[in-house]
Formats: C-alpha cells, sequence, structure tokens
C-alpha cells in the first residue's frame, strides 16, 4: 500500500531474490546422477490457479522440487515429482500431467517449452537443441536446453517452471516457485535466475 489512500501501485516495490544456478564439475547423465549434488534445489510450493490462498492443501495428491545447473553452454534441470494419480490419455497435452519451462532470453526471445509425463518435449519455437527425459516410474525429470554460449556468471534471465496436476478432465493444480497470477506462459511474471 501506498500513503494514506492504500492504493495499490502497478509494479511491486522489490523483486524477490533471483534463484542461483551454479556451475556443475560434469555433464549430468540422468536426474539421479551425483552432479545434482553440486545444485541447489527450490520447492514449487505454489498453485497459482487458485488466486486467494495458492498453497498446496494436500502434500500426497501433488508436490514438486526443481534444481537447475550449467555445463558448457548447456542449461540442465531436474523435476522432482511426487503425484498420486498420472493423467496423460486428454487429448490435449496441456490437459494432461506436464512440466513447463519458461524462459526469456532477452527482450525479443520468450519460449515455452512444454513436458507431458514420460514423453519428450513437444515441438516449439526454440531453435536449439533441447531434451526431456523422464525416470522409468515418472518421478523425476531430466531436461537440457542448449544454449548460444555459455553464460557469463552475473547473468540472469527471466525463468518460470510449473508441474501440472490434472485428475479429470481439468487443469487441478499448476504448482510454480513463487505466488502469482498463472501468467508466465505469456511470459508475464517471470522470475529470475542467475548464474554464479
Amino acid at each position: 500500500m501506498i500513503a494514506q489512500n492504500a492504493v495499490l501501485p502497478t509494479k511491486p516495490a522489490a523483486s524477490p531474490a533471483p534463484f542461483k544456478i551454479l556451475p556443475l564439475t560434469a555433464k549430468p547423465t540422468s536426474s539421479s546422477d551425483k552432479v545434482w549434488e553440486q545444485a541447489f534445489q527450490y520447492s514449487l510450493e505454489y498453485n497459482q490457479l487458485k488466486g486467494d490462498d495458492q498453497t498446496v492443501a494436500e502434500k500426497n495428491d501433488i508436490s514438486g522440487a526443481w534444481q537447475l545447473g550449467y555445463h558448457g553452454n548447456w542449461l540442465f534441470g531436474v523435476v522432482h515429482r511426487q503425484d498420486d494419480l498420472t493423467v496423460t490419455n486428454m487429448e490435449h497435452s496441456y490437459q494432461n500431467d506436464n512440466v513447463e519451462v519458461m524462459f526469456q532470453l532477452d527482450e525479443n526471445h520468450f519460449y515455452q517449452l512444454r513436458t507431458m509425463v514420460g514423453q519428450d518435449f513437444e515441438t516449439s519455437n526454440y531453435p536449439n537443441k533441447h531434451f526431456a527425459i523422464w525416470s522409468e516410474d515418472n518421478s523425476q525429470l531430466y531436461f537440457g536446453v542448449e544454449l548460444k554460449e555459455p553464460p557469463k556468471p552475473g547473468v540472469k534471465l527471466g525463468w518460470n517452471i510449473a508441474l501440472s496436476d490434472n485428475d479429470s478432465d481439468q487443469r487441478k493444480s499448476q504448482l510454480y516457485p513463487l505466488p502469482g497470477s498463472n501468467r508466465s506462459y505469456m511470459g508475464e511474471e517471470l522470475t529470475r535466475v542467475e548464474f554464479q
């Protein structure tokens, strides 16, 4: 709130600190590679489909965490997924359980990559190599995104990652690292990551 009139500002007074991406000493080969011990793990705590209360009520229903690291000119990630029911038989991919990775390399280049549980990333307009590999039990996603050049420490990217849970024909939960209004797929309300 600003001053006496309780007027909401159009932009937040401060942005959350960026999530840190550490360099990895080797290229990971899977989601269970020991090299992931070198990366920070962040939780997916906020269901942005619920406007007023974005907490995740039932951890046994859906919960998750994510990690990022980089090696050479590749950004690698892992999503840890706990879900009591996996849905992958709906007509449209967004109606199924999935993970979405959203990032903005600069003002003119925003990308969204979606992987339905158990499958590679869908075809997208991202021009460089990228892949998504799920573990046999679908509890872990290992992914990689090739960048134009090795990132330099201090460089920040617009970023968000979402874990979707669709137990019926309707999306039930979409978990993000921070609260928001579920508009990252449009390149809005992105968080930030910073290479260390």
